[in-house]
């Protein structure tokens, strides 16, 4: 039995291309690592996006251990990939991949493929009994969940996460998934309480 914990960068900075994180994200991402240090983590891997790998060393200095970097959790698109994009196209980009889920664009991968890349991460690293920590973005986490979760399985969580998933899926959340024999199940989704009350 693995355990996954799927958590979300903190807040970047809002500029183009590969942003670090705010102040207010490195603090979402402090609030984070405090609330993990109750699980036996044993393992980080994040994402090469700055502000993922800015978490993850966040996480990583509090809990003691040292993170890998992870192609396969790269973002399925991010804003400044393709130059030539402003925000308003892009937005319209997402749109179109979050409800084509098998539509890739020129920069970038489609939504179904993102949430495979994902999968194959939590396979690749998951060990008898291990618990690891995926420091990666939020449209690839809402991308697996819906690759391997029914909507009527996630409704059980959140009435209507199929509908405003990527909403839920905040800044620093953690969602928690327990694998087997390449079975998941689902323990916790998209939490963000530990960023209000501290686990000190």
């Amino acid at each position: 039995m693995n355990y996954c914990y799927l958590v979300r960068h903190g807040e970047k900075n809002n500029t183009k291309g590969d942003p670090s994180l705010s102040v207010l994200g490195e603090n979402q991402a402090q609030l984070t690592a405090n609330y993990l240090k109750k699980f036996p983590i044993s393992r980080i891997c994040a994402s090469p996006l700055k502000r993922c790998r800015e978490t993850a060393e966040i996480i990583a200095k509090t809990l003691k251990l040292s993170f890998d970097i992870e192609e396969d959790l790269r973002e399925r698109i991010n804003w400044g990939d393709d130059p030539n994009l402003s925000f308003e196209e892009f937005l319209k980009l997402w749109e179109k991949t979050s409800t084509n889920r098998d539509w890739k664009p020129k920069f970038g991968d489609s939504s179904r493929n993102a949430g495979k890349r994902l999968e194959q991460a939590i396979k690749k690293f998951s060990n008898n009994n291990s618990h690891t920590v995926f420091v990666t973005s939020g449209g690839i986490i809402t991308d697996f969940l819906r690759n391997v979760f029914s909507e009527d399985y996630l409704r059980k969580f959140k009435s209507d996460f199929p509908e405003k998933c990527e909403k839920y899926v905040r800044e620093c959340s953690i969602t928690i998934v327990r694998e087997a024999n390449s079975n998941f199940e689902l323990i916790k989704l998209a939490s963000d309480d530990h960023l209000y009350f501290s686990s000190e």
